[in-house]
């Protein structure tokens, strides 16, 4: 599974958390993934911003602008260190936030 099949699902309203959670962690595997070099709790992270996302612009309805989505994106830039996230693992992050955008 690549980032652009996981995301398509994430973007589709009629697969549940358990069916993205399974996907995810297929999107995960060491051979085929993209994120490949994210440990455990980076891994957890980009999850988490996912299903963030996912919550607001499907089922809230929150439609982010591309200023939004840099901001937020910015915000794990600043923490890229502390989070050991690498130059590959932030292009992956950042593809995955302008997959959101409005």
């Amino acid at each position: 599974m690549t980032l652009q099949d996981f995301l398509t699902k994430a973007h589709d309203r009629t697969v549940n958390h358990e069916h993205l959670t399974i996907a995810f962690k297929d999107l995960m595997r060491p051979s085929y993934s993209e994120l490949k070099n994210l440990d455990e709790s980076e891994q957890n992270l980009v999850f988490d911003l996912i299903m963030d996302l996912r919550k607001k612009v499907i089922f809230d309805h929150i439609n982010f602008s591309e200023s939004e989505l840099r901001s937020k994106y910015t915000k794990i830039w600043e923490k890229r260190l502390a989070l050991g996230l690498h130059e590959n693992d932030l292009k992956n992050i950042k593809e995955i936030f302008s997959s959101f955008k409005a």
